[in-house]
């Protein structure tokens, strides 16, 4: 099977190129920074990264597909909780990066463009996504809004994903099929590595039970009316909303760091990451410990990729023009 070539932008670790690299060449990547590259660079030597600042994209290679992963936070509810309620893609400046990704199209001249982000888009988004969909309509393309969970791909977690892909070919989408697993599936024989250190890994975390979600258990064995504040009034030893032990017999909640073992008192380590992300575990980390997971879990999990690209690489064998119009496509 002859591969086609592809162009990259916000790569992180690489979970996309990963996926796609069946069916795809990367000839390089675009980022604002270096953010990521050391790991990036570790699997994928001959995809060389540009930068935007100091780099000049007419210098870009011509690609049959464009594909990028740029900060989901602006369209994302864990990130607004974090945040107060302040990630809006009406004044993050990361929303950028979506139309940096846009800007190299005139360039690249893709047949295929495809973004990932957090399914918010649609929705907190929905303004922003549209002005992009005009845009590439007016460029001549087809676009797709496209629901995936990663959950229907052979993925032991629940992660609810929105692509937008903008397409000069008919893409003959097909369901995926692969098997659902679950936490036990996934981590059952694997050899993992020393769990080290558990940072600020909280003594009262082992009273949290399988699947329950930490802020819960400690709302019920504490009284937060007499807890020790910080000065701007958080709670002083309350976890985070999005720490909570994974249970064996269920799928993980979409995986960020610090979940917690299901069995033991510790977090997941990095090879547990992969396992539940879909890395397989020979895939090479720059960043070690946490540094390491969270810059895994930033990024697209890799059988996800591979559908995708196995089903941009049919459309591009096949070569069928497509019509400009407006599709959404739900496999959630």
């Amino acid at each position: 099977m002859s591969k086609f070539t592809a162009v990259g932008a916000f790569m992180y670790a690489g979970g996309f190129t990963q996926g796609l690299k069946r069916y795809f060449d990367t000839k390089e990547v675009w980022q604002d920074d270096n953010y990521g590259y050391k790991t990036f660079h570790l699997n994928f030597p001959n995809a060389p990264l540009h930068t935007f600042s100091t780099d000049d994209i007419s210098d870009a290679p011509r690609a049959d597909l464009l594909y990028a992963n740029p900060p989901c936070a602006i369209f994302s509810m864990s990130s607004a909780r974090v945040g107060g309620g302040r990630a809006d893609w009406r004044t993050d400046a990361r929303a950028g990066c979506w139309t940096r990704t846009i800007s190299l199209v005139d360039e690249v001249r893709p047949k295929i463009v495809a973004i990932e982000s957090v399914q918010g888009a649609m929705t907190r988004g929905v303004e922003f996504i549209q002005s992009l969909t005009d845009q590439m309509m007016e460029m001549g393309y087809a676009v797709t809004w496209l629901k995936v969970n990663a959950n229907k791909h052979g993925v032991a977690q629940n992660r609810p994903r929105f692509f937008f892909v903008a397409h000069k070919v008919v893409i003959p989408w097909t369901k995926p099929t692969a098997k659902q697993v679950v936490v036990a599936d996934v981590l059952k024989g694997l050899k993992v590595e020393a769990a080290g250190k558990n940072g600020h890994f909280a003594k009262w975390y082992k009273k949290i039970p399988q699947g329950a979600v930490a802020i819960k258990v400690w709302n019920e064995t504490h009284d937060a009316e007499t807890a020790e504040r910080h000065k701007s009034g958080r709670i002083i030893g309350r976890p985070a909303f999005t720490i909570r032990r994974i249970a064996l017999a269920k799928r993980a909640p979409v995986l960020l760091h610090n979940a917690i073992h299901p069995t033991e008192n510790r977090y997941v380590n990095l090879s547990e990451s992969k396992a539940i992300m879909g890395f397989p575990q020979g895939f090479k980390t720059a960043e070690t410990g946490n540094a390491a997971v969270v810059l895994l879990t930033r990024g697209v999990c890799p059988p996800v990729g591979t559908w995708l690209g196995r089903n941009f690489h049919r459309a591009l064998e096949a070569d069928i023009k497509q019509r400009k119009q407006f599709d959404m496509v739900d496999f959630s």
